[in-house]
């Protein structure tokens, strides 16, 4: 599989919105337009603690580094947000797929860890152990009492 660059990234999001045609280059002022709403959009998402692994692109032939996984959420969401500068309407098409690739980032990018139950919540009907009925709470209660 070839390597995402900025330029590929770019390509595919203003032809999301009919921009561009395949054929076509894309004038400087228009990449780098797009350029700055690209890395707006994965800032925005590290600000929400989605973690899509990212370096700053600055030139067209810069390298992605986010997982291929995550590359239609981008596009896409990218398209959604760069459309308003182009005067296009957003098609439910591309609203849709927006939907479904920040799904995607957001499965992607957020780790939900083991959760420490304090020792005073009870176990529940059924978590039980059905040979030692005399542990009815957690076990190694967290400091804090934090779930």
């Amino acid at each position: 599989m070839a390597q995402e660059t900025a330029q590929t990234l770019i390509d595919d999001i203003l032809r999301e919105i009919y921009v561009q045609a395949n054929e076509q280059d894309i004038p400087a002022i228009e990449f780098q337009t797009c350029l700055r709403y690209l890395n707006r959009f994965m800032a925005e998402l590290l600000a929400k603690e989605i973690a899509i692994p990212w370096v700053e692109l600055n030139n067209p032939a810069d390298v992605v580094q986010a997982p291929s996984g995550a590359i239609n959420g981008i596009i896409f969401n990218v398209a959604l947000r760069v459309a308003n500068q182009y005067d296009v309407q957003v098609s439910p098409t591309l609203a849709e797929s927006a939907r479904i690739g920040m799904e995607t980032l957001t499965s992607i990018g957020v780790n939900f860890g083991k959760q420490k139950m304090p020792s005073t919540l009870p176990i529940g009907s059924g978590n039980e152990s059905w040979l030692d009925y005399s542990t009815h709470f957690y076990d190694n209660p967290d400091e804090d009492g934090v779930l």
